[in-house]
Formats: structure tokens, sequence, C-alpha cells
């Protein structure tokens, strides 16, 4: 690392730093505009009614597992594409991508109905005091059912106009969901009185605008409907893509999604805290992934990147891509710390946060939120590095002990300390597992590159 730093100004470190940028910004700006469509829900609805904003706090996990699940999907259609495409499986590639789309929204569907009741006792929902957040919870856990689908097909499309170099097409997809999204959420919430309804149906607008904006480029939608036309012709031969792109999909998923089951274990924590610690922790949650989902950008870039990389043996720019897409992390959650820091005040305003506790509790939280960004530097960009060496189920096995660890110490320092530890045992949790898992990455990439030099 220090050879690289001190290297970085030299030209050729400086190109793999400004390419890595180049690839990441659209995919980081992609998920800063997902990520603020919830954030603009989460806004209206503080606004419109603090058990609202409960409610939704509850149901964003939920959501991160379904973005988690697009994510996922997309990730195997970039790997699928980079095997196959050359082969003359193009064809085959995407209708195997619709079919686990199809699949996993219908898993998602399944979940919604028999989910429903055993959610709401696990949040405790059912006693007394909490009647009117699961009033409003019910309402939106139904309303989003179609927004869900919409949601898959956004993060697959999002990765496979990157994989085809179609930057500017993303930035546009999500600007007409974001600008959509910010004008009829006061139309739909306010005006016409539907609160969170309204909410739903304002994403749910917003995303099938995005993703027909899409469709209807290139002639993609024709393209598409003479896939579906005929499945019996793909369905045959699809057995060995589908087995693999199952396979990448199942472990990224894992990896991803388990930070968002992770959340429904911290919100149940968070809740028997009391309501208002509820509504502060559902803020700090929408702050996190305005961190997350940015560097997953740069990850996915980096994946990118690395796979080529990898495929040629270019040995010496291995590490060097590492660091490039660590550097850009960094430079992230650095700036978007001190947006938090300078303009705390203002988003106590934006979110109607106004109680004295309250202001006290989260100016607390924001200190130990630094303390998160810092400990995610390091491990992004190795984490997803796995799955390029063959061992993408290291992905999900870091993930886990990150929310293992962070649960269990979460759990001991809340109880026998207080509340303002909560996200500190969530960051020692990442903290210890980034560090076992940074030593296995090196070891493995380390082995990787002696083999491959062997080999030109």
């Amino acid at each position: 690392m220090i050879q690289y730093l001190i290297g970085v100004t030299r030209k050729e470190n400086k190109e793999h730093i400004k390419k890595m940028f180049l690839n990441s910004l659209p995919l980081a700006f992609a998920g800063l505009l997902s990520v603020l469509i919830g954030f603009i829900d989460s806004l209206y609805l503080s606004n419109y009614s603090l058990e609202a904003f409960k409610a939704l706090s509850l149901i964003i996990p939920i959501l991160g597992i379904v973005g988690s699940m697009g994510i996922a999907i997309g990730a195997a259609l970039v790997n699928s594409m980079a095997n196959y495409e050359g082969k003359g499986e193009k064809q085959r590639v995407y209708f195997s991508t619709i079919f686990l789309i199809l699949i996993s929204y219908i898993i998602i569907v399944i979940f919604t109905i028999f989910g429903y009741d055993r959610f709401i006792n696990f949040n405790n929902l059912q006693d007394h005091s909490n009647a009117k957040i699961l009033v409003f919870f019910t309402q939106y856990w139904f309303a989003i059912v179609p927004l869900y689908l919409f949601v898959l097909v956004l993060n697959v499309v999002t990765q496979y106009l990157s994989y085809r170099n179609k930057n500017k097409e993303i930035i546009y997809i999500l600007s007409i969901i974001v600008i959509s999204n910010l004008i009829l959420n006061p139309i739909f919430i306010f005006y016409l009185d539907l609160g969170v309804i309204g909410a739903a149906l304002a994403s749910i607008v917003s995303l099938t605008l995005g993703n027909l904006y899409f469709a209807l480029r290139q002639k993609r939608l024709q393209k598409f409907l003479s896939l579906v036309v005929k499945p019996k012709d793909y369905l045959k031969k699809m057995g060995t893509i589908l087995k693999v792109q199952s396979k990448v999909a199942f472990s990224v998923f894992l990896a991803i999604a388990i930070f968002a089951l992770g959340s429904i274990f911290f919100n149940q924590l968070a809740i028997k805290q009391g309501n208002e610690f509820l509504a502060v922790i559902g803020l700090i949650e929408q702050l996190k992934l305005l961190m997350i989902f940015p560097t997953r950008g740069v990850t996915g870039a980096f994946l990118i990147m690395f796979e080529k990389a990898i495929s040629l043996r270019q040995v010496n720019t291995y590490w060097k891509l590492y660091w490039s897409a660590t550097t850009i992390i960094a430079a992230i959650c650095i700036f978007e710390a001190l947006l938090i820091f300078f303009f705390s005040d203002l988003l106590f305003r934006l979110f109607n946060i106004e109680s004295e506790s309250m202001i006290k509790i989260m100016e607390v939280l924001l200190i130990s939120l630094y303390f998160y960004f810092l400990v995610n530097i390091l491990p992004r960009a190795s984490q997803v590095g796995f799955i390029t060496l063959g061992k993408s189920y290291l992905l999900f096995l870091q993930s886990l002990f990150s929310v293992l660890f962070g649960y269990i110490l979460t759990y001991l320092l809340v109880g026998n300390i207080g509340k303002e530890w909560f996200i500190h045992g969530q960051s020692l949790g990442v903290f210890i597992a980034t560090t076992i898992f940074l030593l296995i990455f090196r070891s493995m990439l380390k082995k990787r590159i002696k083999a491959d030099k062997k080999m030109l």
C-alpha cells in the first residue's frame, strides 16, 4: 500500500485511478440516485407523519434485500456475458437472466404474502403503543409489491449498460427516476393525501418511467418480446448458463443482502430502545446507504476491470487496480462524512427532528457513523475480488461475519453501556471481519500473481 501511495503521482498509477474513476462514476452516481429514491420518500414521510417515517424505516431493509437480488443478477449477467457472449450464446444469457428475475420476483411476492404476520410479530408492532406505526407499515408493505419488480430490473439494467460502456444512459435513466419521484411524492403524499401509499405510488411510477426509457431505446422491447415468445427454444439449452448465473448471483446476493438482513435485526434491537430511537436509527441507516451504494459503483467497476486483467494475465495491474478502487472509495467516504458534518443541522430540520433528546442522540450517533465510514474503506474492493479469484463464497462469509460480530458487539455494548454505542458495535464488527478477510485476500492474490507469472 505504502509503495502504491508513494507512486500515486506516477503517470501509470494516475492512469489507473483515472480509468477506474471514469468507469466508477456512472455506477457510483447510479448507486447514489438509487439511494436518493428511498431518501426522498423518507424525507417527505418524516414531514407527513413521524409514525409513517418509522414504518418506512422498518421496510427499508426489505427494499435493500430486493435491490441486492437485482445487483446479484446483474453481476451474474456481466459474468456470463464475459464468458459466453463470444461463444454465440448471447440470447441464452439474456433469457437466463430474465428467467432469474421472474423467479426472484415470485419468491419476493410469496414472502410478502406469507411473511407479513411474522415480520410484525418480530418487530412487536402488534403492541398497542405501535398501533399507528402498524397502520402505516401495513399500507406500505403491500403497496410496494409492484415496485420490487422494477427495482430488480433497474439494478440489472444499470450493470448491463455499464458493461456495454453506455454510462450516459445510466445517468439519464436514473435522473428521470429521481426527478419524477421528487415531483410526484409531494403530489401523492400531501396534495392527494395518500400518505405512505402515495410514496409507494410515486416510486412505482418513477421506476416505470425509467425502465420504459431503457426498453424503448434501440428496439430493446421488441428484442425482449422475441425472447419470451418462444421460451422453449431457450429453456432446453440454457441449463449450463443458468447454473453458472445462479451460482454467481447467489453468492453475490448473500454477501450484499446479509447487511440488509442484519438491518432487520438491528431495527428490532433499536425499537426496544423506544420509537424515538427507531426514527433516529432510520435516518442513520439512510446515511449509511448514501455511503454504501455509491461505493458499490466503484466495486462494480473494479470487478469488471479486475476480471479483464485476470483473463489477460496482466499481473502488474492486479494490486494497482485494487488500490485505485480503494483510493476512490476513501475519497467518497471522506467527502460524504464531511458533508454530513457540515450540514447536520440542515439534516435535522429537513427530517423534522426537533426534540432535544432526538438531536442529542443523533449528534452522538453521527460521530459513530464517521468511524463506520472509515472501517468500510479497505474491504469494499477486496470483497468483490473474491469472485474473480474463484472463491465467491468468501464474499458471503466476510459479510456474514461482519454482521454477526457487529450484532453481538452492538447487543453487548448497548445492553451494558448505553444505546449511544449502537453504531460503534456495528463498526467494530466490520473492523474485525475486515482484518481477517483482507489477510485472506492478500494471500490469495499473491498466489494468483505467482501462478500467472509462471504461465506468461
